[in-house]
């Protein structure tokens, strides 16, 4: 419904600019580029993409009166306003490289980093971590060759976090939920980075 800047698709030919009123669909890869912005509305469902965001649709389908979208966020942060008038709640997930948003409300955002906060209604948030397998070797006595398995990393859903209007959760270094807090206060606590580094930055330039 609106493009601004650089906004483009990949349908599996290449990466082509995508307008307003063209249309999406299922397995589609989206791109915004700096300074950009996008809007897409899917059945009353509003999705936007901030910019410098990457993502792909890896389901994008209605079955019956029930929509489901599930998407992967390579990079950036999307906004979601899901909509339910007249139909069944939405099976819609935003999924990163270390988290996964299911949405139980109307209004969230997802940040790739695995940052996630509510807007409206409530939101499930489970972590993402990497089960690694052990290593399995094996002894040639002829050849006296050590053969090694590869290790296999598996991502595995392991907690899940309720997140409900003005809380916003994210994953920690060691790949657990941290404890929901007040949006606001998330912020706060940005903001006084942002203004500690530009004191740095000025500093240094001094």
């Amino acid at each position: 419904t609106y493009a601004r800047g650089k906004v483009e698709i990949d349908r599996g030919d290449g990466w082509q600019p995508l307008r307003a009123g063209d249309e999406v669909f299922q397995s589609d890869i989206l791109s915004t580029g700096f300074k950009s912005e996008l809007r897409m509305n899917y059945n009353g469902s509003i999705i936007s993409m901030a910019a410098l965001t990457r993502i792909t649709f890896e389901k994008l389908t209605t079955d019956g009166n029930k929509d489901i979208v599930d998407m992967y966020i390579d990079s950036g942060m999307i906004r979601a306003k899901v909509s339910r008038v007249n139909r069944e709640p939405a099976d819609f997930k935003a999924r990163t490289a270390v988290s996964v948003a299911s949405v139980r409300g109307t209004d969230f955002i997802v940040i790739a980093s695995g940052k996630v906060s509510c807007n409206n209604g409530k939101v499930a948030v489970s972590s993402l971590v990497k089960k690694k397998e052990k290593k399995k070797k094996s002894k040639q006595i002829k050849k006296d060759i050590v053969e090694e398995k590869v290790i296999e990393v598996i991502p595995m859903a392991v907690e899940e976090v309720i997140i409900t209007a003005n809380q916003t959760t994210l994953v920690n270094q060691k790949g657990n939920l941290e404890e929901p807090v007040l949006t606001s206060k998330v912020n706060e606590i940005n903001q006084q980075d942002i203004m500690k580094t530009a004191s740095q930055r000025a500093t240094v330039e001094i």
